[in-house]
């Protein structure tokens, strides 16, 4: 049987670990700090089935550019190399932070790195992936929505 897998994306601090470890019982490593999770780990969770917990991509504190770019590139490669493999992606957003970071990066003239990696999934694996607005405890009801409206009128803006 060739081997499936479930993918998790998200910036440094999403919660991609916390998910899988509430979504499956497994016990990857979970830190307060941005990049706890620095390679990519691979959970075997049936036969020929795997969840893959990316690190992190984007800046994060203490991390050098070469770093990034090199962190960046291993994300980008496995999921090009099995992207007829991957039988689901789920990319994680702060969704608290949202429109902070997207204005933050706008202003360097930078796309939000969270739009530009659902439209990369879409692109390479010829769907969507599935979105989980994360950290929704950590703001105001508001402050939530407004993330969460920004966040999906920037993925369904971008072709």
């Amino acid at each position: 049987m060739p081997e499936r897998y479930v993918v998790f994306t998200g910036r440094p601090n999403a919660g991609k670990s916390t998910i899988i470890k509430a979504l499956t019982g497994l016990k990857p490593r979970i830190g307060k700090r941005p990049g706890t999770t620095t390679s990519i780990k691979r959970y075997p969770v049936a036969p020929g089935l795997t969840l893959v917990d990316m690190p992190g991509y984007g800046s994060k504190a203490g991390g050098s550019r070469k770093w990034e770019d090199a962190t960046k590139d291993s994300i980008l490669d496995f999921i090009e190399e099995n992207a007829g493999s991957i039988a689901a992606a789920v990319h994680v957003v702060n969704i608290t932070t949202f429109l902070e970071t997207e204005e933050r990066l706008s202003r360097k003239g930078i796309m939000s790195l969270d739009v530009e990696m659902v439209c990369y999934l879409r692109d390479t694996l010829g769907t969507f992936p599935l979105a989980a607005a994360n950290k929704i405890d950590k703001g105001g009801e508001k402050e939530v929505v407004a993330n969460l409206e920004a966040f999906i009128e920037g993925i369904s803006g971008e072709d």
